[in-house]
């Protein structure tokens, strides 16, 4: 609407130039008729780029692939909407969008990828380090694939008709939302209490990332640490976040991720407590590996083992969740991850 008023106010200013100034003025009519759609054209051109911006910062394209191997049509294209991280998935006539929850997998050839389900649907993809990569369909076939062009996402964008846009905003209204659940937040009980400081910023700032549940509980996984100056202690590692939703014994995984990457903290009351300043992220895509060795630095191999640890990630996940169903009184008995067995949570 305000690029459509523009252009009415661009033909008024025009034609008000126009009878403002008789045929003895032809030349001051020209100039000012002249000067008054140059400022019409700037001020229209301004206000579709602040659209344009404005869209960006609402539903920003973070990446996708197009099976290219001649026997799938699968375009796949990754956004985050309001923050909320979401994806679209074509298939010939089918399109499938939303939020998502995303695991580790392993195809048969020893390929890992990431599984995500959206609308019950289960699809995976890889990205390499030029983006290319493979999307695998829901037969669990991996199918080589390339880079999905932006404009393409952006057509398959439209095709959910403002789909992202209400996936956000069901989100924003859900946020808080946990009616029913009286088992309180997660809090770390240990006695790292720098491992609280990173699990209170886990759940409290990469947690804003993925729609709200019951709980969200965090799962930070430690490489490495300098704590040599007080005022910048620096911990390498992989920090985990995901929301869970209680259905009978059940904790259902609804939403998460993982951030590698470098927390900066520094001491406060007296030495005592700690808090995170700033956290380096590794980046996505295909600045991954160059910003892990910028970030990891001579920990880069260390954090690669770590990362492909899915087993000892998963220990300490259950390890994490079952303290605090014990603390908390929580009458759950296992935890199920979308497309899995249930895992029995520790006695």
């Amino acid at each position: 609407m305000r690029k459509k008023f523009l252009s009415i106010v661009a033909l008024g200013i025009l034609a008000g130039a126009l009878c403002a100034c008789g045929a003895d003025n032809s030349q001051a009519t020209t100039e000012a008729t002249t000067e008054a759609a140059t400022e019409a054209t700037e001020a229209t051109e301004a206000t579709e780029e602040a659209d344009t911006s404005a869209e960006d910062d609402e539903i920003v394209y973070m990446g996708g692939l197009y099976a290219a191997d001649g026997e799938s049509d699968i375009n796949l294209a990754l956004f985050r909407s309001s923050g909320t991280p979401v994806v679209i998935v074509q298939e010939g006539s089918n399109i499938y969008y939303g939020e998502f929850t995303t695991e580790d997998a392993t195809l048969e050839d020893g390929r890992e990828y990431i599984k995500f389900t959206v609308e019950d649907k289960v699809y995976g993809y890889h990205f390499y380090d030029d983006m290319t990569g493979f999307v695998v369909d829901q037969d669990g076939k991996a199918h080589e694939s390339k880079e999905l062009d932006e404009s393409v996402a952006r057509d398959m964008q439209k095709e959910t008709e403002n789909g992202l846009d209400e996936s956000a905003d069901d989100a924003a209204s859900d946020a808080g939302s946990n009616e029913g659940w009286t088992y309180g937040e997660y809090a770390y009980t240990g006695d790292d209490m720098i491992v609280k400081a990173i699990s209170d910023y886990v759940v409290n700032e990469l947690g804003k990332n993925y729609e709200a549940s019951d709980v969200t509980i965090p799962n930070p996984i430690v490489i490495a640490k300098d704590d040599s100056n007080k005022d910048d202690i620096l911990v390498w590692g992989l920090y985990w976040v995901e929301t869970y939703k209680l259905e009978g014994d059940t904790l259902k995984s609804m939403a998460g991720g993982g951030y590698p990457g470098l927390m900066h903290l520094k001491t406060i009351t007296d030495g005592k407590e700690y808090e995170v300043t700033s956290f380096d992220v590794v980046e996505d895509g295909a600045n991954f590996d160059e910003s892990a060795k910028k970030i990891f630095g001579d920990k880069y191999d260390q954090f690669i083992k770590a990362d492909s640890d899915s087993d000892a990630r998963n220990k300490a996940r259950i390890d994490i969740i079952s303290e605090f169903v014990k603390n908390n009184n929580v009458p759950a008995t296992k935890v199920l991850d979308e497309g899995w067995d249930p895992i029995e949570l520790n006695k």
